[in-house]
């Protein structure tokens, strides 16, 4: 599966891949002169936690989608991604991107517990942003759920076939 980011979480060059050896790979976007060339150069190798309890093998990595936003750490932003796998685990990770990105290490942000993941393949990943539980969606001046006029949090939304 793959992710790319588009001007919100992963950068406007970013794309992230995900594979059936279990790891996840993000690489820079580089676009030609206009002729519509691509080139693409890994910045950053993840190996996930996400094991397989029998074979203690990585599980493949079978869906990845960026955070709308980044996070604002430090000398450079860092975007949030998702990953899911083939045995329903599902882990956020931190990962360094613009200039000087490349050089920076990626970390886990969270691991979900088992209990609250899928026990089959996770097959879709989704970011959008949340409002505060009873807020009204419009016309009450509620600015959208943000808390003080901030920005929204934001909800992950996985899917499965369990």
């Amino acid at each position: 599966d793959h992710s790319d980011g588009d001007g919100g979480g992963g950068g406007p060059q970013t794309l992230a891949t995900g594979s059936r050896d279990g790891t996840v790979k993000i690489w820079s976007v580089a676009s030609d002169d206009g002729a519509g060339d691509v080139a693409l150069t890994e910045t950053h190798k993840l190996e996930p936690a996400c094991r397989d309890p029998a074979s203690k093998t990585a599980a493949a990595v079978t869906a990845v989608a960026f955070a709308p936003r980044a996070l604002s750490c430090g000398a450079a932003p860092e975007a949030v991604l998702a990953l899911g796998t083939e045995d329903g685990a599902l882990e956020l990770w931190s990962v360094p991107y613009g200039p000087g990105g490349a050089g920076r290490r990626t970390r886990t942000v969270c691991r979900v517990p088992r209990p609250d993941c899928h026990v089959a393949a996770v097959r879709k990943l989704a970011w959008r942003p949340s409002l505060r539980r009873g807020a009204a969606r419009s016309g009450d001046g509620d600015e959208g759920g943000r808390e003080g006029g901030g920005v929204p949090p934001l909800t992950l939304a996985s899917c499965s076939s369990d």
